[in-house]
C-alpha cells in the first residue's frame, strides 16, 4: 500500500504521516527529507538560490522515483507537489491520495509558535500576513488538492484510520 499525504504546508502531513505508519506499521517518508539528501542543502536555500521552478523538477523527479519503486508505505508530499507536472495523477494511479484539509486560520496559528523559517513560500510572514498567504495558496491549490481520494479535516491519524477501514 501507498499511502499519499497532500495540504497546504503545516497542514501536519508529516506528523500525522508518522502517527499513521507507526499504527499501521508500516514505513513512512518525507518526500521534502528525501530531496534535502539528494540535493545536499536545505530546500529553503535550493529555492533561494535556484528558484521555484528548478525545485519543482527535482520535487517531480523525487516523487516519480518513490511512486515507481516497489516501496511501500506513507508519503508526506510537499505542499504544493501536487499541483506540479502531472504529479497528482502519479499519485492517484499508484496509491491512496489523502487531503489533509486543514484551516489557514489553524495553520497560521501553529505556524507561528513553531516558526516557518524552512518552509520558502511563507518565510518572514506572521499573524495576518501568513494566514491570508496561506488563504491564498489554498485558493490555487484547492483544484489539486481536491482530486485526492479522500480529505478529512487533519485532527489526527486515528481520524484517517478510521476513514480507510471504512472506505478500504
Amino acid at each position: 500500500m501507498k499511502l499519499f499525504l497532500i495540504g497546504l504546508p503545516g497542514s501536519g502531513k508529516s506528523t500525522i504521516g508518522k502517527d499513521l505508519a507507526w499504527k499501521l506499521d508500516i514505513p513512512f517518508f518525507d518526500l521534502d527529507a528525501k530531496i534535502v539528501e539528494q540535493i545536499g542543502e536545505s530546500i529553503s536555500d535550493y529555492f533561494e538560490k535556484n528558484g521555484e521552478d528548478a525545485f519543482r523538477k527535482i520535487e517531480a523527479q523525487a516523487l516519480a522515483d518513490w511512486c515507481g519503486n516497489s516501496c511501500q508505505g506513507i508519503l508526506a508530499t510537499g505542499g504544493g507537489t501536487p499541483c506540479f507536472f502531472d504529479n497528482m495523477k502519479k499519485m492517484n494511479d499508484v496509491g491512496i491520495t489523502i487531503f489533509l484539509n486543514r484551516s489557514p486560520k489553524k495553520i497560521a496559528k501553529l505556524l507561528s509558535k513553531k516558526g516557518i523559517r524552512r518552509r520558502p513560500l511563507l518565510k518572514d510572514l506572521r499573524g495576518e500576513e501568513l494566514e491570508q498567504r496561506l488563504q491564498g495558496l489554498l485558493q490555487q491549490r484547492l483544484p489539486f488538492y481536491q482530486q485526492a481520494q479522500f480529505a478529512v479535516k487533519a485532527k489526527g491519524a486515528d481520524e484517517i484510520l478510521e476513514l480507510l477501514n471504512k472506505k478500504l
